[in-house]
């Protein structure tokens, strides 16, 4: 999967993306990755700036932990690709990023995904 998160603020502040899970997270560089119960995915980020991190909340029905990414910047708007790729037992395809005013190009193992800015936000121009 390729998700993008296109966020606008009226004023310039830092946003944080949050992923929860009751299994282990583990970083390997760029690539986090979530593991529960046999089953894996690769969690791979792709805005610049970023940093990430894990904790452990307080207060829940049971221990969770949640994968924290941070900008680093203030801004009024940020546009932040993640990639989420399921491990059947191997590691994640390469990823690849390219980005310009008006176009995000995200391949993943060979498979590019292709965003373009319009009036309306980003739209997606093209899968394969």
């Amino acid at each position: 999967w390729v998700v993008l998160d296109d966020l606008a603020m009226p004023q310039p502040q830092s946003v944080e993306l949050r992923f929860h899970t009751y299994g282990q997270v583990k970083r390997n560089g760029a690539t986090w990755t979530i593991e529960d119960d046999g089953a894996a995915l690769a969690l791979i980020p792709l805005g610049e700036g970023l940093a990430g991190a894990t904790q452990t909340p307080d207060g829940w029905i049971k221990p969770v932990t949640v994968l924290s990414l941070k900008s680093q910047q203030d801004s009024a708007a940020f546009s932040i690709p993640t990639v989420i790729y399921p491990l059947l037992g191997g590691e994640a395809p390469p990823v690849t990023f390219d980005r310009s005013e008006n176009e995000l190009r995200i391949v993943v193992g060979g498979d590019p995904t292709l965003f373009r800015l319009t009036p309306a936000g980003w739209q997606i121009a093209g899968a394969e």
